[in-house]
């Protein structure tokens, strides 16, 4: 049996599929800060930010999360769903079906969530 991956410092259990992805991109030099000062959201960077994981991209089935529309250089530059699924599409073809969006209107926040870890790893550049 293999060991658990785990981001020291940080408070998440992360799933199989997250700890592969972690794994892989820790061993490609990316780095794992807190989000907002949260030891329950790890903020991904390598020159840039790239996503996040905490518990909203857990339970959706997801590997790793996007701020949507793109706050900052993110995984779409376009800002709508029907736009960022034909995008995804054209450049990773198959991929439309491994994302799903999450909002939370309360706090007017949308998320673009990945659910497969290769495409999650191809948006990163990995």
């Amino acid at each position: 049996m293999t060991e658990k991956f785990s981001i020291p410092g940080f408070r998440l259990d992360l799933t199989t599929k997250q700890q592969a992805f972690a794994k892989a991109i820790a061993a490609k030099g990316f780095k794992f800060e807190m989000r907002g000062g949260s030891a329950k959201t790890v903020r991904i960077t390598k020159e840039r930010k790239y996503g996040y994981i905490n518990g909203d991209v857990t339970k959706y089935g997801g590997v790793v999360g996007f701020t949507f529309p793109p706050a900052y250089i993110d995984a779409s530059p376009f800002e709508t769903e029907d736009q960022t699924l034909q995008w995804f599409e054209s450049k990773y073809p198959g991929s439309k079906f491994k994302i799903v969006f999450h909002s939370i209107p309360s706090r007017r926040q949308h998320y673009l969530i990945i659910l497969d870890v290769q495409l999650a790893l191809n948006v990163c550049g990995v």
